[in-house]
């Protein structure tokens, strides 16, 4: 085992260890929590709408203590059956997704859109109550006089406890309940799953992740401004690292090359960490939007405006994993760089699983540049009975991308030709 395996396996071990015995362990109950207050139901065509606060916790404060109270709502079909669950998990500085969680409940599905604390504007949510109710990101990365001080923490909680409220509802079938969210909701899709294990069947998150060591906007404007204990205690307990090897669910990244907030090395180890099946693409040229076909759209079938939030392809994700509609998605598989001819290097790939016609193609860029600031250029992979093939500059940094009839886009990770090599495996294998 090389020097690399033994600090991976390593920090794998530690990080199952924190998780085991973390922030959030005294409240895995399972059980749903309480609702104080129902603040009314709605209509909107063949929807319904529930309105209501929960209680999540009792947070101990220099000003004593102080009562943790979550506003959140509930979308589901009129018609009485058992449906697929739906966690909506919103981005930073936003709120509960009711436009979004509307169109899932027209689609069948119950969904339970939460205003997450800490997360969210606390300025849009004033049903809610709460320590963390202050300016929107002055508390992320509050570690005294421990990591609960966090408003990332009481997000992720408010998350958690969602969920087992949302598999406790009459009408969902537990077996079958997906989490999805945007940015920090994305952070707070990979925590959630790996802190609910099985009580997750299918997860996608859009532009999350873990390791903000690696290469985050977090690391570069807060984590590195903080003494080195501070930075490591919240590292130690609230990065998603920690609770990674928890997921036992399907696992969907969706990502951006360009991403202001999350980078590429941080995605790509977090990946990297999840040891279910799992699945990804890339948008090049990308930043907080994904910019490919089957992604962010600006209005939904009923032609509400939506943001970065919502991808088309979700839709057939979740509808066949929770419904058994439809088909699984496509995946990349046996992507290898071999030099060709000319100075030049091909790429050979295989798209497993599409549907209809498939549209493959290569981006490649310059090895060691930020990664925000990168230019990915394409180049169409050309198809040769099982495999695509697309010649590209040596010593670059590429990737493969294929985009299937529905539409639906997949790629590889980022293959690395020099630095700190983190290539995500493309012969994935298992699944539901």
């Amino acid at each position: 085992m090389t020097k690399f395996a033994h600090l991976v396996l390593g920090l794998s071990l530690a990080c199952t260890a924190i998780a085991a015995n973390g922030p959030f362990t005294p409240y895995l109950t399972r059980k749903p929590p309480q609702i104080i207050r129902n603040l009314g139901k709605e209509r909107q065509g063949n929807v319904e709408i529930q309105h209501f606060v929960f209680f999540s916790r009792t947070a101990q404060t220099a000003n004593g203590s102080v009562r943790s109270e979550i506003s959140a709502l509930i979308a589901r079909p009129v018609q009485s059956g058992r449906y697929p669950g739906i966690l909506l998990l919103h981005g930073g500085a936003g709120h509960a997704q009711e436009s979004i969680a509307v169109d899932w409940a027209n689609r069948g599905f119950v969904v339970l859109a939460p205003d997450l604390p800490g997360i969210g504007d606390a300025a849009k949510m004033p049903n809610a109550a709460g320590a963390w109710k202050g300016k929107y990101g002055e508390d992320h990365f509050l570690v005294a006089p421990d990591v609960t001080s966090s408003g990332i923490f009481d997000g992720v909680l408010a998350a958690v406890q969602s969920l087992y409220l949302l598999r406790a509802q009459p009408d969902v079938n537990p077996a079958r309940v997906g989490v999805t969210g945007v940015s920090w909701g994305g952070y707070a899709t990979i925590t959630v799953a790996g802190l609910a294990h099985k009580d997750v069947y299918a997860a996608y998150a859009i532009y999350g992740s873990g390791h903000f060591d690696l290469g985050s906007a977090f690391q570069r404007d807060a984590l590195s401004k903080l003494p080195l204990e501070q930075s490591q205690a919240w590292m130690d307990q609230l990065d998603a690292r920690n609770y990674t090897s928890g997921i036992t669910s399907e696992f969907f990244e969706a990502a951006a090359t360009n991403d202001t907030f999350f980078w590429v090395p941080a995605v790509t180890a977090t990946l990297e960490d999840i040891h279910s099946h799992k699945n990804l693409v890339f948008a090049p040229n990308a930043d907080h939007w994904m910019d490919i076909p089957g992604g962010c759209q600006h209005e939904d079938v009923q032609g509400v405006p939506h943001d970065n939030a919502w991808m088309s392809e979700q839709v057939p994700y979740f509808e066949y994993l929770l419904k058994r509609k439809g088909k699984p998605f496509p995946e990349v598989i046996s992507a290898s760089e071999i030099p060709a001819p000319g100075g030049v290097h091909q790429v050979c790939f295989q798209v497993r699983g599409s549907v209809g016609k498939t549209a493959a193609s290569v981006y490649y860029s310059t090895c060691g540049a930020p990664w925000k600031s990168r230019k990915w250029v394409r180049v169409t992979a050309e198809q040769r009975g099982k495999w695509y093939r697309a010649q590209i500059p040596a010593k670059v940094d590429w990737l493969a991308l294929a985009t299937d009839s529905r539409p639906v886009t997949v790629s590889t990770g980022i293959h690395v030709s020099e630095g700190p090599v983190r290539v995500v495996p493309t012969d994935w294998v298992g699944g539901k």
